[in-house]
């Protein structure tokens, strides 16, 4: 914090970022600090006082080139003293308000202004700018080196196709290619344009249910669907939802799990059940969470998914015991 008089110079200086405030008492911004900054902060500080419009919440950059210079022995040229200079980029950012300081008759004598350090928080913003490139380069080509094996296995599968005829295997497996291709495409959009809002529109969730049984029906599994509602949903993340809550159902209550997708008693939104062991109580606050797992195998994120995918859709998802003892997840739209 500081207070300055009308032509600039500092009258009161606090200790925070200045080992000894006095000496800068007397002195504007152009004899305390290099020209690079300095310029720039005595206008602003001659804005204030001649105009009276305040400055809020201004970053300000500094970045100063410091030399240093270091001795060493040279040990293969008979340990002559070697100098080397070499210049050091110290780059500091500050957040600054000033307000105009005015006597009892309104008049501006000066200004009070107020200065933060905000380096750390700035170095930071600019690490997680370069880390959020590379994994946007990282999906970019993640999407595209999906397309070459989705190809060779549509090919195989319609080989295969044209050898035994129709078959149910293989319009589910043709299936799960379709479906692994809109992840990817997914995938190369989300590097392009970023995390981009869901784009409802109205889906038949009968018929989202059934697709996505068709690409997960495995051995003696069965589904029962009720009357299910039509929703406003951006159709591939509700697959997506869907598909996690159902692979949720197989990975724990086995080929065998009978699963249960149905109404909630008020029609505000649906559940899906099954008969597996089901959700502890203990651990029902935390079952969405990333990294929760209780599959030897598990990653943790399918269930993370499912909660991301709802609150994108402002729905609310939950857990409880289904009739048969098994999980019930229901998402109220």
């Amino acid at each position: 914090m500081y207070v300055k008089d009308s032509e600039g110079r500092h009258l009161r200086v606090s200790h925070a970022h200045i080992d000894d405030p006095d000496a800068a008492v007397g002195k504007t911004d152009r004899e305390l600090y290099p020209a690079t900054h300095a310029d720039e902060t005595y206008a602003d500080d001659m804005q204030v006082i001649r105009d009276g419009d305040p400055i809020i919440h201004k970053e300000e950059q500094t970045i100063e080139e410091v030399g240093e210079t270091y001795s060493f022995d040279h040990l293969l040229d008979n340990y002559e003293q070697d100098v080397v200079t070499t210049k050091r980029r110290y780059n500091e950012w500050a957040l600054t308000s000033k307000v105009p300081w005015r006597d009892e008759n309104g008049d501006i004598v000066g200004l009070i202004g107020l200065t933060f350090d905000i380096s750390d928080r700035k170095h930071y913003e600019q690490s997680l700018e370069r880390h959020t490139e590379r994994l946007e380069q990282f999906l970019a080509e993640v999407a595209h080196d999906l397309r070459s094996p989705l190809q060779v296995a549509d090919a195989n599968t319609e080989l295969l196709r044209e050898t035994i005829g129709e078959n149910e295997r293989l319009d589910a497996i043709e299936r799960s290619h379709d479906r692994i291709a809109g992840l990817a495409e997914e995938l190369g959009s989300f590097a392009r344009h970023g995390d981009l809002e869901p784009d409802p529109e109205a889906v038949d969730l009968t018929d989202a249910v059934r697709d996505v049984w068709t690409s997960h029906a495995v051995g003696e599994a069965t589904l029962s669907v009720d009357d299910l509602p039509t929703v406003e949903a951006d159709p591939t993340e509700l697959t997506r939802l869907l598909d996690n809550l159902v692979d949720n159902a197989i990975d724990h209550a086995g080929p065998e799990v009978a699963v249960t997708v149905g109404p909630l008693a008020d029609r505000t939104g649906i559940y899906v059940a099954d008969d597996g062991p089901g959700v502890p109580a203990a651990e029902r606050e935390t079952v969405f969470a990333t990294g929760y797992t209780t599959a030897s195998d598990g990653t943790g994120l399918g269930l993370a998914i499912v909660e991301t995918i709802a609150d994108r859709h402002d729905w609310s998802v939950t857990v409880t015991e289904s009739e048969s003892g098994g999980a019930r997840f229901e998402i109220r739209f």
